[in-house]
């Protein structure tokens, strides 16, 4: 519950509640679904992003609120691929690896 005080803010939406639930509206990350692996994770200096498939044609990391941390076309690039993350802040990120056919996201967490 959250509320505020002066009684003419309960009408504006000062006052209410919510409920807290696991998340399950996420990315689907069964292995039916993920395309690469990214290790380790938790990270803290790097990531490693491993098994890219050959028609990859762009990788993206972004943070929690959708900003872009990270783009490269994947075009001339092997099936690994690794990122330095010494200067992201700490927090949740997503990986999007874009294909000729599908696009696979999977959810990392970085602890500098």
């Amino acid at each position: 519950m959250y509320h505020c005080h002066i009684l003419m803010h309960e009408d504006d939406g000062m006052m209410g509640q919510f409920v807290v639930v696991p998340n399950t509206t996420s990315i689907n990350e069964s292995p039916a679904n993920t395309m690469f692996s990214v290790f380790p994770n938790p990270a803290n200096q790097f990531i490693s992003i491993d098994g890219l498939p050959t028609d990859s044609k762009s990788i993206t990391v972004t943070n929690t609120v959708g900003q872009k941390i990270f783009y490269q076309n994947l075009e001339s690039i092997n099936t690994k691929l690794t990122l330095n993350t010494t200067n992201w802040k700490s927090g949740i990120y997503f990986i999007t690896l874009i294909t000729i056919n599908h696009s696979s996201t999977q959810k990392i967490s970085i602890t500098n």
